[in-house]
């Protein structure tokens, strides 16, 4: 490098200026690098944890020169799930993007780029890619190419985040449910809809969704194992689960015809046999009348309000066909064998459960006054809290919930004791996720 001054200097002075330079310049040089190297940040990343694909920084919400809560975030296709979305729709797909562990994300604002690549390598953009309709479980739906239809093809995409994600609590198309101290339950998650099965690489697996096929005639014992095949946190809901469940939904005005908790009556679902068919499919939340015939069933004052299918729980989750539609699998935990009032025939009304036997509680079956205080223990069917029904003894395997041509038997309580080999096609079940 050569220097230039306007003063003449001599050759001593010339060189001793050349040396100050060098060495001025080397200090700088190295306060810079020392800067640069204090500042660098080396955390694990999930390239390390997973050995996923390689990702800028950019892309890495866990390392710290990654986006931050006001600038985009990006998840790529290695944590996107997309299927089929059994709406009905010919063809319809859906996406939902995931964290590292498979946990749903949720932020809002997002912006996907989805491509799929058919069998011959080549790319097809999705142009007709909307947001998925709102209590659906998928993040955005679409339309596969006519020309795909009956092929294999991948799909890949890309979500650009306005923000930082946040993990969903609960497995998609589960819902998560506050626990009850009375019943020794923390808080759990729950499938929305009774269970539906599918075939995933050559086996049946169960899932929760607004369509699909209803698992065909479940026994106890399959039931069971249905759920435990999900994965270790999975479990077929307890007796303590269901009540946990029910008591919250009778809890919340919201349940209840005259709005209010005790005025008029909760509703109980599809169960007045109009469609005569066993097990309804759902739909969205915002209609709970789906597939009945009961279309003013929104209407409080109207007597379809009882044939309302869904029930809000007291965190503003919602769940479906709790009450009717079918009568679904719960476990006892211990076979039963004195039973509240064994030896009287029939369906019978929860105001006459009063005292408790060495195997069954009151409050195994419905909530009293003592347990909770907004309880009223003269509450019946005309409640719409259903009836309880000793069919077997000796068992640890309850049915829960109505069905859906006996509307003065359904309800949230419900209560079947049955045998674990009874089936039929009113019955279902759902499983659940301990977190």
């Amino acid at each position: 490098m050569r220097f230039e001054s306007r003063q003449r200097t001599s050759k001593p002075q010339q060189a001793g200026l050349t040396l100050i330079f060098v060495v001025l310049a080397f200090m700088l040089s190295s306060i810079l690098s020392l800067t640069a190297c204090s500042s660098v940040q080396n955390p694990t990343s999930r390239d390390d944890q997973k050995k996923e694909p390689a990702k800028t920084p950019e892309t890495d919400n866990n390392d710290e020169s990654a986006a931050s809560a006001d600038q985009p975030a990006m998840i790529t296709g290695s944590w996107l799930t997309c299927g089929p979305t059994n709406s009905g729709v010919a063809d319809e797909y859906g996406c939902y993007y995931t964290d590292e562990e498979g946990k749903k994300v949720d932020a809002e604002n997002a912006k996907w780029t989805v491509t799929i690549v058919g069998e011959d390598g080549k790319t097809y953009e999705v142009r007709d890619l909307s947001d998925a309709p709102p209590g659906s479980p998928w993040h955005v739906v679409f339309t596969i190419p006519p020309e795909l239809e009956g092929t294999s093809f991948e799909i890949k995409g890309e979500v650009t985040l306005d923000g930082t994600p946040t993990t969903a609590e609960c497995p998609q198309g589960y819902i998560l449910v506050p626990g009850d101290a009375f019943y020794k339950t923390s808080d759990f998650c729950v499938m929305k809809y009774e269970a539906k099965q599918k075939t995933v690489d050559g086996a049946t697996v169960v899932y929760s969704d607004v369509g699909g096929m209803f698992v065909r005639n479940p026994t106890f014992p399959a039931a069971k194992t249905a759920c435990q095949n999900l994965g270790e946190k999975f479990a077929l809901m307890t007796n303590d689960e269901w009540m946990t469940i029910a008591v919250n939904i009778a809890g919340n005005k919201d349940n209840w015809s005259g709005n209010a908790v005790g005025s008029g009556a909760i509703n109980r679902g599809h169960s007045d046999g109009l469609p005569q068919i066993a097990r309804l499919n759902a739909e969205l939340d915002e209609h709970p009348c789906f597939g009945t015939m009961n279309e003013n069933c929104l209407d409080r004052s109207h007597q379809d309000w009882l044939q309302k299918r869904t029930h809000t729980l007291s965190n503003g989750q919602v769940i479906w066909d709790l009450a009717g539609n079918s009568k679904e699998w719960t476990d006892l935990g211990a076979p039963r064998k004195d039973l509240l009032l064994p030896n009287t025939p029939g369906r019978l009304e929860y105001s006459l459960l009063v005292s408790d036997t060495s195997d069954m509680k009151v409050t195994d079956l419905r909530p009293t006054s003592a347990s909770h205080s907004w309880w009223n223990d003269s509450w019946n069917s005309a409640q719409g809290i259903g009836k309880y029904a000793t069919l077997v003894q000796n068992s640890r395997a309850a049915l829960r919930g109505g069905i859906y041509d006996n509307q003065e038997f359904a309800g949230i309580l419900t209560f079947w004791m049955a045998t674990d080999d009874f089936t039929d096609e009113t019955v279902d079940f759902r499983c659940v996720y301990h977190k």
